[in-house]
């Protein structure tokens, strides 16, 4: 998860300075295929139960997939984000994705498994990177929406 966050810092600060390297993030940050990758993650995250678990580090348990927690909690995230996709509005789309950025975190943080280990434990891998490729989609997402220009009038 270290590693994969300094990456992308390593791509984002030299993005700044490097012309191919700002082509090809710019790509990376477009809307669509973000939200549409966030959307197919938090699917993915569902079923797989990435979104929601409640495992113990490498103590796993066997859950039901609709169960109602998993329902609720990828439910919410799913809701706000196809939210912010359809609505055009600049400021409704930022609203939107922060609230379910907040939600994401406050779940993280209260409910959800799989980091919490023992002495010289580690946490499970997979739902590591899992939340850290949607954290960073969700940035991506955020970071677009509040990149914008704005055109000056130029005096008559």
């Amino acid at each position: 998860m270290i590693l994969f966050t300094i990456l992308i810092l390593i791509v984002y600060f030299a993005s700044k300075r490097i012309d191919w390297i700002s082509i090809w993030s710019h790509k990376i940050v477009m809307q669509p295929y973000n939200y549409l990758a966030l959307l197919g993650l938090l699917i993915l995250g569902f079923f797989a139960q990435l979104d929601y678990t409640d495992s113990w580090g490498c103590v796993i348990r066997e859950e039901a997939i609709f169960s109602l927690k998993n329902i609720l909690f990828s439910t919410i995230s799913i809701i706000f984000i196809l939210i912010s996709f359809l609505f055009k509005p600049r400021n409704l789309k930022i609203t939107f994705i922060v609230i379910e950025l907040a939600f994401w975190i406050f779940k993280l943080f209260y409910f959800k498994g799989g980091y919490v280990v023992a002495i010289g434990g580690t946490p499970d891998p997979i739902i590591s990177f899992y939340d850290t490729t949607t954290l960073a989609l969700r940035l991506f997402i955020l970071e677009e929406l509040l990149n914008f220009k704005v055109k000056r009038l130029s005096p008559l």
